[in-house]
């Protein structure tokens, strides 16, 4: 991270880790699937997201806990993720972009400009070069907004509207070097830590494979319990 760039707080860090490993960089079956049969889960998540979208609200529009009572919260947070899903993939398309492409033509450039200071070869097209040079200097990307009318009216709530907008300034506010990708699945992490290298599926099989490469007959000793374990749980069926 540049001396310049803000430092996240432990906080902040793992309320952005929880919004783009833990919920955007899954897909909406997968997060589906991880709520089965887990209430506190689900209110975890909710309230997860609540804090991080709406952390700077004012205190009218606090949610009253009465109010949720009997609502669907899994529904509510299923539909928060299909809202901020299609932006995040391309506002992550657009981050990386720029990180692997524009930095790079602008370090390139920059390096051509200095040349043309001590080269007299170069010195010549000096003029041309920083025209050229220009078209780096600052990159913008278009984000279209899709939505839909099947439902017989606009689909896009002002309260999708507010998770959007809040989401958004959320990220504008978080460095680029706590973005990379997963050196094995080139899914998107957060560098809580330097050494950080793989998201949190990657990093278990990692240390997986590790144990089983240190100790293979002690793992198989444990595959084996945990085998046994799963068949004596297994409820018998009647004959």
């Amino acid at each position: 991270m540049k001396k310049s760039e803000k430092k996240l707080s432990k906080t902040e860090r793992e309320e952005l880790q929880f919004l783009i490993e833990g919920f955007l960089e899954k897909d909406n079956l997968e997060i589906f699937e991880s709520f089965r049969d887990k209430p506190d889960l689900i209110a975890q998540s909710w309230d997860q997201l609540e804090a991080t979208l709406f952390k700077d609200r004012h205190w009218l529009d606090e949610v009253d806990p009465e109010e949720l009572a009997g609502v669907d919260l899994q529904k509510l947070t299923l539909d928060y993720h299909s809202i901020l899903k299609p932006i995040w993939e391309k506002l992550k398309s657009a981050k990386f972009d720029y990180q692997d492409r524009v930095l790079s033509l602008r370090k390139d450039a920059s390096a051509l400009m200095k040349a043309t200071d001590t080269s007299p070869l170069l010195s010549e097209y000096r003029e041309l070069i920083q025209q050229g040079s220009i078209i780096h200097s600052e990159q913008f990307y278009e984000i279209k907004l899709t939505i839909s009318f099947d439902p017989g009216h606009l689909t896009f709530y002002k309260r999708s509207i507010n998770v959007l907008l809040n989401f958004v300034d959320f990220l504008g506010s978080v460095p680029n070097s706590y973005f990379a990708r997963c050196a094995h699945c080139d899914k998107c992490i957060i560098k809580t830590r330097s050494d950080k290298e793989h998201c949190p599926g990657c990093a278990k099989k990692k240390h997986l494979a590790e144990k089983w490469k240190k100790d293979p007959e002690g793992m198989r000793k444990k595959e084996r319990k945990r085998c046994r374990t799963k068949r004596k749980a297994k409820p018998q069926r009647a004959e």
